[in-house]
C-alpha cells in the first residue's frame, strides 16, 4: 500500500464507516488533503523525492519590511508613541520616503489609504538665461545627489525650515511692469546652493528639484521670514505635560526606599531592585499613602505612582539567580519553619551588625569598616568574534575594597599569569590596602575583626562598584588585561 492510498482511506474524527451512498446518492467520500504529492507506485515512491505543495506568496507592500525584526516587549501601561502608526507615517513622511497619507472613507472616517510616492531627485529643467549670472552648471549629479540624501536623511522638519530659509533671499521687488492694477507681490527671491560652504547662485528649478521640493511648500516656509530664520507657527493645542509636586514627592519617596542592583545579573540587567519587604505592588501603594497621610503630600493614583515606579526602573520581583536557596526551600515546602526562621533571624543580625559597624566608624576616626568582595571572573580577550569564543582565554581578577563611611574605593587587579585565587593574594591585598591608610598606617597594632553575612543574602556595597564596571564593558572589546585596568580606572564618573 503506497502512502497516497493510506492518507485517503484514514478515517476523520467526524466521518463514521457507514455506506451513505442509500441516504445520498450522490454522495463523495471526503478526502483528506495531503501535505505531500508523492508518486502512485512503490518503485517511484522509493527512488523520488518528496516535493512539497507549492504555495502562493501574496505581495507585500512596499514600506512591509522583508523579515521581521526581533520584538521587544514594552512594560505594561507605557505608551511608546514611536510605535504609532500615525507617528511611524509622520516619520515616514519627513524621511521622504513612502508614506500613507490620511483619507475620508464613504462612513466619514480617517483612514490610511492613499499611497504617497517617495521624493525624488528631479531634472535640473535650467533654461538658457542660467548661464548669465547663474552657476548651475558647477554642480555635478554626485553633488546634487549628496547634497539631496543630506536633506531628507538627517534633517527635522525646522531644521529643513533653517536648511532652505538659508538658501533663499527675500527681496523687494525692484521693478514692475506698467499694467493696470495693484500688483500683490512684493517680495522676489534669490535662490542659491552651497558648495565647499560658498553659497552659489543658481535658477529656482535647480534649486527646488536638487532639494525635492514643490513651490508651495518654499512659499509657506519663507511667508514669515525675519533675518533669514523662519518663524516657527506657535502650537495652541493645550500642553498637557506637567510636573505635578505629587509626583515629585512620589519619586521622592521611591528614592528613599533601599535597593540593590541584581547580584547574579548585572551584565543583563539595569534594574534596581527592592528589598523583599513588599510581596505586591498593592502593598507598596498601601504603605506609600500612608507616608503622604503622615507628611501631608498629595497622594497620586494606582497607575500615575506605577508611573514613577516604571521611570525609576524599579521592580519588586528578584531576579531567580539572585533568590536565597534557604528561602527558594521553604516557598516549596522542603525547609522547615524553624530552620526558615533562625535563617532569617542571623540575615537580619549581620545587617543591624554591619549598620551599627558603620555607625561606629562615623564617630571614632580609629575604626574603619569596609567591604570587601572579588568580582566574577573577567576573560582576555573579551570580543565578538565567533572563533575566539573557542580560544583558551587568560583569566583576570579584581578584588574590590569599598570603605562605607568615605565610599573610596581601592581596586586590585591581576591576571592568572601574575598570581592565583589563595589567601596568600587576598591578604597582600589587604595588607597593601592598610600600609597606604592615613592614620593607621604608623599604628603597629592593629586588629582586625572579619564578619560575613548570611549565606543567600549577601549583597553589600562592592556590588554597585562591580555593577558600574559591567555596564561599562557592555559591547566594549577587550584585548589585553591592560585594557580592563584602563576602564576600571574610568568607570566612576562622580566623585564619592
Amino acid at each position: 500500500m503506497n502512502k497516497s492510498s493510506l492518507s485517503d482511506s484514514t478515517l476523520l474524527e467526524t466521518e463514521s464507516d457507514a455506506d451513505d451512498s442509500d441516504r445520498d446518492p450522490d454522495w463523495k467520500p471526503r478526502k483528506k488533503r495531503k501535505l505531500f504529492e508523492c508518486s502512485s507506485s512503490d518503485e517511484d515512491l522509493a527512488h523520488s523525492p518528496i516535493r512539497p505543495i507549492s504555495t502562493t506568496s501574496v505581495p507585500s507592500s512596499p514600506n512591509t519590511p522583508t523579515h521581521n525584526p526581533p520584538h521587544k516587549r514594552s512594560k505594561p501601561g507605557k505608551a511608546m508613541p514611536e510605535k504609532w502608526k500615525k507617528n511611524i507615517q509622520k516619520q515616514l513622511r519627513m524621511e521622504g520616503k513612502d508614506y500613507s497619507g490620511i483619507k475620508k472613507d464613504d462612513e466619514g472616517h480617517y483612514v490610511y489609504s492613499s499611497e504617497k510616492q517617495k521624493r525624488t531627485l528631479g531634472e535640473r529643467n535650467c533654461t538658457r538665461l542660467c548661464a548669465i549670472g547663474k552657476k548651475c552648471t558647477a554642480f555635478s549629479e554626485d553633488e546634487r545627489s549628496s547634497i539631496f540624501d543630506r536633506f531628507w536623511t538627517n534633517l527635522n522638519w525646522d531644521q529643513k525650515r533653517v536648511f532652505v530659509a538659508g538658501l533663499i533671499d527675500k527681496v523687494e521687488v525692484k521693478e514692475r511692469r506698467e499694467k493696470t492694477g495693484e500688483s500683490r507681490k512684493k517680495y522676489s527671491f534669490n535662490y542659491f546652493l552651497k558648495k565647499n560652504e560658498q553659497r552659489l547662485p543658481v535658477c529656482r528649478n535647480m534649486m527646488l528639484n536638487t532639494l525635492g521640493l514643490k513651490d508651495k511648500m518654499v512659499y509657506e516656509w519663507m511667508k514669515d521670514v525675519s533675518v533669514g530664520v523662519p518663524n516657527k507657527t506657535p502650537d495652541k493645542r493645550r500642553n498637557t505635560q506637567r510636573t505635578d509636586n505629587k509626583v515629585i514627592a512620589a519619586k521622592e519617596f521611591l528614592g528613599k526606599l533601599p535597593n540593590l542592583p541584581s547580584h547574579y545579573c548585572r551584565a543583563t540587567s539595569n534594574k534596581k531592585y527592592l528589598e523583599p519587604i513588599f510581596t505586591t505592588f498593592a502593598d507598596l501603594y498601601r504603605v506609600y499613602k500612608q507616608y503622604c497621610t503622615t507628611e501631608g503630600v498629595g497622594i497620586v493614583c494606582k497607575k500615575a505612582f506605577k508611573s514613577c515606579f516604571d521611570d525609576l526602573n524599579l521592580s519588586l520581583s528578584r531576579p531567580k539567580k539572585d533568590q536565597c536557596d534557604i528561602c527558594c526551600g521553604f516557598e516549596a515546602g522542603n525547609i522547615s519553619e524553624i530552620d526558615y526562621n533562625n535563617h532569617i533571624n542571623l540575615k537580619n543580625e549581620s545587617r543591624n551588625e554591619k549598620s551599627n559597624d558603620k555607625a561606629r566608624a562615623e564617630n571614632d576616626n580609629r575604626i574603619k569598616v569596609i567591604t570587601l568582595d572579588l568580582q566574577s571572573l573577567l576573560l582576555s580577550p573579551r570580543i565578538q568574534a565567533s572563533s575566539m569564543y573557542y580560544k583558551t582565554k587568560l583569566g583576570c581578577h579584581n578584588y574590590t575594597i569599598y570603605d562605607l563611611n568615605t565610599r573610596q574605593v581601592v581596586c586590585y587587579f591581576w591576571h592568572e599569569g601574575e598570581g592565583e585565587l589563595s589567601a596568600n593574594s587576598f591578604a597582600s591585598c589587604l595588607a597593601d590596602y592598610i600600609d597606604n591608610l592615613s592614620g593607621l598606617s604608623e599604628d603597629k597594632n592593629i586588629t582586625i575583626v572579619q564578619k560575613f553575612l548570611e549565606k543567600g543574602h549577601t549583597q553589600m556595597e562592592c556590588d554597585s562598584v562591580h555593577s558600574t564596571i559591567e555596564r561599562r564593558l557592555r559591547n566594549k572589546p577587550i584585548y589585553v588585561p591592560q585594557n580592563y585596568v584602563d576602564l576600571i580606572g574610568t568607570a566612576r564618573v562622580s566623585p564619592p
